[in-house]
């Protein structure tokens, strides 16, 4: 039977971690009275009664569930009602949460192609892809998950250099040193972008957006239902915003919901 050395025994438990980690799609547990909303949402789904759903759903989402099948399925029953902004707003909920789900994505670009706004961003090209493919690749859960591993993984190295002075221990603690500068970067870069912390989804049919917080203000443009902005200052129920051509004004704040509610910002 083969006998492991120290370096192997300590990389073999590093990778199953991480792989561990890797293989988790963190949502939270929905509490029980949650669940019995969530139960009751999908049963009247089930039965095409998608008013009700979402009542139930939203009852859920009152309670203080975090989920990302709530949701989605939620975003499903705004969908069926004709009601595209809430259900672009759900899905995108759904996608802070678990963003490598293939099923949310594809709901999300179904209903992308119902929006009666064209707007080209200001941003492309293939450096920011690449920068946009690696911040939302990771929810904001994981990455304190990893980073909370990689400090683990750093300490328990150290531990072991200080005590042992062995040379795996060395190595050990570099690379954990790295993996903890590069995924706290990640997480700095996605907590700082705007797009990412302050995004918001216009939920009425139609937004008129102006150059003051003033109905009597000059009127830019008007943007509708689904179309996503990012939020800033706010100012006596208007709040000011930016869409993706990097356009600006002032606009109702009733007519734009946050994907992040302000109390989870906290």
């Amino acid at each position: 039977m083969k006998r492991f050395s120290v370096a192997e025994k300590f990389y073999l438990l590093a990778g199953c971690l991480i792989l561990l980690l890797f293989s988790f799609e963190p949502q939270t547990l929905l509490a029980q009275s949650a669940l019995d909303f969530y139960n009751l949402g999908n049963k009247f789904f089930s039965e095409k009664e998608y008013d009700s759903a979402i009542v139930y759903y939203e009852k859920a989402v009152e309670m203080g569930a975090n989920d990302a099948d709530l949701f989605y399925n939620l975003g499903n029953a705004y969908f069926k009602s004709r009601k595209l902004g809430r259900a672009i707003l759900n899905y995108r909920r759904a996608l802070l949460i678990s963003p490598r789900s293939k099923e949310i994505k594809y709901n999300l670009a179904f209903s992308r192609a119902f929006l009666r706004d064209d707007i080209k961003p200001v941003y492309s090209g293939f450096i920011y892809n690449v920068y946009s493919f690696v911040i939302n690749f990771f929810s904001f859960r994981e990455l304190l998950y990893i980073i909370l591993l990689c400090s683990l993984f750093v300490t328990l190295f150290g531990v072991v250099l200080i005590l042992k002075g062995r040379k795996i221990a060395r190595k050990g603690l570099f690379m954990f040193l790295v993996l903890l500068v590069v995924f706290c970067s990640i997480y700095a870069m996605k907590f700082r972008d705007p797009w990412q912390r302050n995004l918001a989804v216009v939920v009425v049919p139609e937004l008129q957006v102006r150059s003051a917080p003033d109905s009597s203000a000059e009127l830019l443009f008007s943007i509708h239902e689904g179309t996503i902005v990012v939020t800033s200052e706010e100012r006596e129920g208007w709040v000011r915003i930016k869409i993706q051509d990097g356009k600006e004004g002032w606009g109702n704040i009733e007519s734009v919901e946050q994907v992040i509610p302000a109390k989870r910002k906290r």
